[in-house]
């Protein structure tokens, strides 16, 4: 995509992960504790797998974007510092999250962080 160009539609890259199984405390905590990607939390059983946000890429917006609520993108301002959770190289649409919210957001307007500095 061009800059300031809006994909037809938002590439889906994530798979549904609303539950409704119910979470129930286990009878023993696993006390591995070696950091990694993904971390089980910890005083649950069959408790959601979190990714663990320190070893995320991050990028920040060189320009702001608006966003589209209803197609899942994020709004951010220039500067914003954006986690990565999702690349797509293909489609140019990552999945990312800021202050709280994940969406799609266009990778052509951020440049990773150790490139900013």
């Amino acid at each position: 995509l061009l800059s300031g160009q809006t994909p037809k539609e938002t590439p889906k890259l994530r798979q549904d992960t609303t539950s409704t199984t119910a979470v129930t405390a286990p009878s023993t905590v696993n006390q591995d504790s070696t950091p990694n990607d993904e971390t089980r939390l910890p005083h649950y059983e069959n408790a959601p797998i979190v990714p663990n946000l320190a070893t995320k890429k991050r990028v920040y917006a060189q320009w702001g974007y608006q966003g589209d609520e209803s197609n899942e993108q994020l709004a951010f301002k220039p500067k914003d510092e954006i986690i990565v959770l999702e690349e797509d190289e293909e489609s140019g649409w990552w999945w990312g999250l800021l202050n709280g919210k994940e969406g799609y957001f266009p990778v052509n307007y951020t440049k990773p962080v150790e490139q900013v500095h």
